[in-house]
């Protein structure tokens, strides 16, 4: 395992620093980080669409580590990231099926899916992808003979912290645990009303947050509204025979506001008021999907046949057992297929459609076998695992993109553990081989019937776990030779960042073109990352990737009063990159563009990108 984790680390770092993002979420949220050190607070100040707990982070990660608010230091911490993110869900599944190739596979497959947040280094998903696996693998030892209320206590404070990092996503993670956690509660009529109200609440989520474009993301609130019936369905079946304590569930409020109260104090500590505050976290999330969304790509049609062979499988796995009674082994079969199925769809299909697939493939079948016990022990870190995947995969909308793999990763583990539990708890596991003359000969396949202590098992799996450090050595040799083809960018801060010689020509030629045309500059759209490698400080601290979309009248008139007090100013507009933040929109009504296009004329252009320098009042010249 630890070659295998070497294996991923450098693939990790090779792939994450051979690309730049022309969108540059990296360059915004690196400067929301600079804005607040020099004394900026967040939301009243400086423009962020993110928590403060992710600022304590970054904040934290510098001082511990040393190093400086640079390109470099965020590939590190991105690389980081990635890796630690997957070791953790690899530790979960090691943890509950004791199986060396389902955790190297595990690690595989989930530092793959994870690659995507090369898009965005330094973005507060890192942060999220860390806090969700952390609660996974923390639930992973939760039982009732093991301090459950300790283990409640730290998932609260995860989920505290996620709430303050994406509110978003602590909803859905605090949904997640009420759902499984209520069913885990001492009998009587307040667990029944904890889980009713937990149920509901998940069920009409989909719809809430969608509803402002239910028409074009009803395939999208489809399927994660049946995988959270699904879910629902296991947990209502769920017997557990032993209960958790309700001082566990109070200590699980404790860290849930602990965290709250420790990343609000961290704000109001750095100069955010109240009303601030209040802002950041919820009020300028409720219409953000009216405002900047990239719809999943899958129609409304797509989603039919994925539903159907879901409404299947959960039906032959679970109410239909006993029709299978000839062949009883077919429902675990079917359990153990869906983990390499969802390997194959996300290698040969894509992500898209692996999601489309697999979500509610995944919800259907992950139910326990019924040889299975159904303690707490046993299943209730089972159940908590699959409720946060399935609510965690709504963490695609609005914004499908790179935040599809990060809405599909959770499934990774639960899948393998159902895959390893069908392979414990199967029906061959006490059944007796056919014999050859028997007259049902499939009735039990003779494979499975070998115990699973044999040599030969551990052979078997020890082989597989090694191919499994051949592809990841291999996929480390790709990304190593893909980085060493690339040159150095040259530019400062990023010295680990490689690049196309005419990509990194580009971004020098912005910068010679801006120092040479002004003294400071503002970019349209917002262009982050110039300001690190000019060594210049923006003329303003509301500066989003796509502001021209985003600020609210208030924000576009400080945006202008603080263009107007900037000597020396001039304009970087890159025409080919507005076009993709505007996706057609009319822009003209931004305070903002208006007084760019009244109050500055080109200057220099190439590649697309214009170069604008202020007019003298009342000399501008007609447009020709």
């Amino acid at each position: 395992m630890i070659a295998l984790a070497a294996a991923v680390s450098v693939t990790a770092f090779c792939t994450v620093c051979t690309e730049f993002w022309s969108y540059d979420d990296m360059g915004f949220l690196m400067l929301t980080q600079k804005t607040l050190a020099a004394g900026h607070p967040l939301y009243d100040q400086t423009f962020t669409a993110y928590g403060p707990a992710y600022y304590a982070w970054a904040q934290f990660l510098r001082t511990a580590t040393g190093l400086p608010l640079s390109h470099d230091t965020t590939f590190l911490f991105t690389t980081l990231a990635v890796v630690v993110a997957s070791l953790l869900c690899a530790g979960y599944v090691a943890r509950l099926s004791r199986n060396l190739f389902l955790t190297a596979l595990t690690l595989l497959a989930t530092a793959t899916l994870l690659l995507v947040m090369k898009s965005e280094p330094g973005h507060p998903q890192e942060l999220c992808a860390l806090l969700l696996t952390g609660m996974l693998a923390g639930a992973a030892f939760l039982g009732v003979a093991r301090r459950p209320a300790i283990l409640l206590g730290l998932i609260g404070l995860l989920v505290g912290a996620l709430s303050m990092t994406k509110p978003n996503l602590g909803v859905f993670a605090a949904v997640a645990a009420s759902a499984s956690l209520s069913r885990m509660a001492p009998a009587g009529r307040v667990r029944t009303a904890w889980f009713g109200l937990s149920g509901l609440a998940a069920l009409i989520l989909p719809v809430a947050l969608m509803r402002h474009n239910l028409p074009e993301v009803a395939g999208y609130c489809v399927i994660e509204s049946a995988a959270i019936l699904f879910l629902l369905l296991h947990l209502v079946a769920w017997k557990p025979d032993q209960r958790l304590t309700w001082r566990s569930f109070g200590v699980a409020l404790i860290g849930f506001a602990t965290a709250l109260l420790a990343c609000s104090a961290y704000a109001l500590v750095t100069g955010t008021t109240l009303p601030g505050l209040a802002y950041g976290l919820f009020l300028q999330h409720l219409a953000f999907d009216q405002l900047f969304s990239f719809y999943s790509p899958f129609a409304n049609r797509d989603i039919l046949l994925p539903l159907c062979v879901a409404v299947g499988a959960w039906v032959a796995t679970g109410p239909a057992r006993h029709v299978w009674k000839p062949c009883p082994w077919i429902p675990d079969a079917l359990k153990f297929a869906v983990a390499p199925f969802m390997i194959f769809a996300v290698l040969k299909l894509g992500i898209t459609p692996a999601f489309m697939w697999c979500l509610p493939l995944v919800a259907a079948t992950a139910g326990p076998s019924p040889r299975q016990p159904q303690s707490v022990d046993e299943q209730g870190p089972r159940y908590f695992a699959l409720s946060l995947a399935v609510m965690n995969a709504l963490w695609g909308y609005p914004v499908w993109g790179s935040q599809a793999g990060l809405s599909f990763f959770l499934l990774i583990p639960v899948a393998m553990v159902s895959c390893a539990d069908a392979v414990r708890y199967g029906f061959w596991c006490t059944g007796r081989p056919a014999s050859s003359n028997s007259a049902r000969p499939w009735s039990t396949p003779v494979l499975w019937c070998f115990p699973r202590g044999r040599t030969g098992f551990k052979a078997l799996y020890l082989v597989m776990a090694v191919a499994i450090l051949g592809l990841a050595l291999l996929q480390a040799n790709q990304a190593a030779a893909a980085y060493r083809r690339l040159e150095p960018s040259g530019l400062p801060g990023s010295r680990l960042l490689h690049l196309p010689r005419e990509q990194a020509d580009f971004y020098r030629q912005i910068i010679r073109s801006a120092q040479a045309h002004g003294r400071s500059f503002f970019t349209m759209p917002g262009l982050g990352s110039l300001y690190f490698w000019a060594n210049a400080d923006p003329p303003t601290c509301i500066h989003p990737t796509t502001w021209m979309t985003l600020l609210t009248p208030a924000q576009q008139t400080k945006v202008v009063s603080d263009l107007e007090k900037a000597p020396g100013l001039c304009i970087i507009r890159w025409n080919p990159l507005i076009e993709f933040w505007t996706q057609g929109r009319d822009i003209s009504g931004n305070k903002v563009v208006r007084y760019i296009e009244d109050n500055f004329l080109v200057a220099e252009s190439f590649n697309g990108c214009d170069i604008l320098m202020r007019t003298p009042a009342g000399s501008r010249p007609p447009e020709p």
